[in-house]
């Protein structure tokens, strides 16, 4: 039996696909991405630090790297800033945003969130301050997460999530912590893009 060799072939990038939906409009796709994404209240975060000095849900572990972790696959032990670190995958933020949360987020059981992943605001997973910091977790449908990723973003998508978190938990010191010198404000104007966005909160 023989095969033909297929012919390359071009294929719409899925980004546009998606702009296809919104008439070619980012604001119009980044106002439904906000409209339906969920962060966490800056209250509940305060509580974590002031309890534990720390944002993040489990402060010694940090997600695979090959430039920051080198050679450490998940399970392994590293070293960050002089401390030990544990390299673990992406299910560490997802468990982290269900216990912030409380929503129910694992298992066949009823209830369970589905259709919705964890996603980072700022991308310095590689950092155990950050990788589970409820400051740099939010929740969105999965199929508008990917377009949010370096490898397939929408820029406009990114920022808006950044602003948000921005604006909830740095722009007026809403935690009580100081602003990480990694983060600054994106520069747009939320208010006034979407004048009749209400930020979810959980």
């Amino acid at each position: 039996m023989s095969y033909m060799k297929a012919k390359p072939r071009h294929l719409t990038p899925a980004k546009d696909i998606l702009l296809e939906l919104f008439e070619g409009g980012e604001a119009d796709l980044a106002g439904f991405l906000l409209r339906h994404t969920y962060f966490l209240s800056p209250d509940c975060i305060r509580q974590r630090y002031e309890k534990k000095r720390s944002a993040a849900w489990f402060p010694d572990c940090v997600r695979a790297s090959r430039e920051h972790h080198k050679g450490k696959q998940k399970k392994d032990l590293s070293v960050w800033e002089g401390r030990a670190v544990k390299v673990c995958d992406n299910t560490k933020a997802r468990l982290a945003f269900a216990s912030f949360s409380g929503l129910l987020m694992a298992g066949d059981k009823e209830g369970r969130i589905r259709g919705y992943h964890v996603a980072h605001v700022w991308e310095r997973v590689y950092d155990p301050e950050c990788f589970t910091a409820g400051w740099n977790l939010c929740l969105m449908p999965g199929f508008l997460k990917l377009f949010t990723e370096q490898q397939d973003r929408i820029p406009l998508l990114h920022r808006v999530i950044q602003q948000a978190a921005f604006d909830l938990y740095f722009k007026s010191s809403a935690l009580g912590l100081p602003t990480p010198t990694y983060i600054t404000d994106p520069g747009l104007d939320l208010n006034a893009d979407f004048p009749t966005l209400v930020v979810n909160l959980l």
